[in-house]
Order: structure tokens, then C-alpha cells, then sequence
């Protein structure tokens, strides 16, 4: 067991740093010539990723939603033995 966590504790800060050299290289790198004409956003892709800004921001303020509806499904996982293979994991 304490391999995975000094596995984990070794491999996030280098996942993390590797992420933001990507959106570093992506976002702000030069320009790729073999990408052709690229065109600002449109109003209609703009619109669709509008709703999804706001679901997050929305699920993100007040997440009880979401949390309810996975609350006894999770009780239940966490009581009874008959999913688990190691029984309920509180008694």
C-alpha cells in the first residue's frame, strides 16, 4: 500500500507540470502554418460552450444536485456486503 502512494505522491506533480506545458505549448505557441485559415469563434459554437460555462459555474456554487442523487447509491455501496468484495466498508 505505501508504494501507490509514493507512486501518487510522485507521478501528480509531474502529470500536473506536464499539463501546463501542453496548454502553454497549445495555447501560446507558435503558429502552426499546417492549421490554414483559422476564423475567430462563431456565434453558435460560442452559444453552446455559453451553457456548459454555466452548468459548471452553476454545479460548481451549489453542487447538492448532483450530490443528492448519487447519496444513496453511495450509503448503499458503503453498507451492505453484496457489492463489494470486502464487505461494507462501514458496518
Amino acid at each position: 500500500m505505501p508504494i501507490f502512494v509514493i507512486l501518487a505522491a510522485i507521478s501528480i506533480p509531474f502529470t500536473a507540470g506536464y499539463h501546463l506545458w501542453a496548454v502553454q505549448r497549445t495555447l501560446w505557441g507558435p503558429f502552426n502554418e499546417y492549421l490554414g485559415d483559422i476564423s475567430e469563434i462563431k456565434w453558435y459554437e460560442f452559444a453552446s460552450l455559453a451553457v456548459w460555462v454555466v452548468i459548471f459555474v452553476v454545479l460548481g456554487v451549489y453542487p447538492e444536485p448532483v450530490i443528492g442523487m448519487m447519496q444513496d447509491t453511495a450509503h448503499y455501496f458503503l453498507t451492505s456486503g453484496d457489492i463489494l468484495p470486502i464487505g461494507g466498508i462501514i458496518p
